[in-house]
């Protein structure tokens, strides 16, 4: 059995000791008894070691469910991916200014002008 289950059993029979305590001193009260000095004290006593056996309780909680998230991040971390050591793929290959400039159709309608004169075919322009 765990220290926490054994923890939180014991909180819980603290517990219901304690209820049984409390009702036992209400229906004192209740029938016009007095409730001595020494069952006040009795009682805050055993408060006192309810919130620090709750407070050990919380810490175990806390603990469990931070070792838990870190055996899962132990496990993810053991799990080996398996990448290219060198990208095989194909890069574009990117064209050189001159290679951009004569793929450009400017490029293209200059070299089909007339050749002869360097003029650009105007004919539509000149009357």
């Amino acid at each position: 059995m765990s220290k926490l289950t054994e923890l939180n059993q014991e909180l819980h029979a603290l517990r219901e000791k304690q209820h049984a305590n409390i009702q036992e001193m209400k229906d004192a009260f209740e029938g016009g008894q007095e409730i001595s000095v020494e069952k006040k004290q009795a009682i805050e006593d055993v408060n006192v070691e309810l919130e620090t056996l709750n407070a050990k309780v919380n810490e175990l909680n806390a603990l469990e469910v931070q070792e838990a998230r870190l055996e899962d991040a132990l496990e993810k971390g053991k799990e080996v991916k398996s990448m290219p050591i060198h990208n095989d793929e194909p890069k574009e290959v990117r064209k050189s200014l001159g290679g951009q400039f004569m793929d450009s159709n400017a490029y293209k309608s200059f070299m089909e002008m007339d050749k002869r004169t360097l003029t650009p075919n105007l004919s539509g322009i000149h009357k």
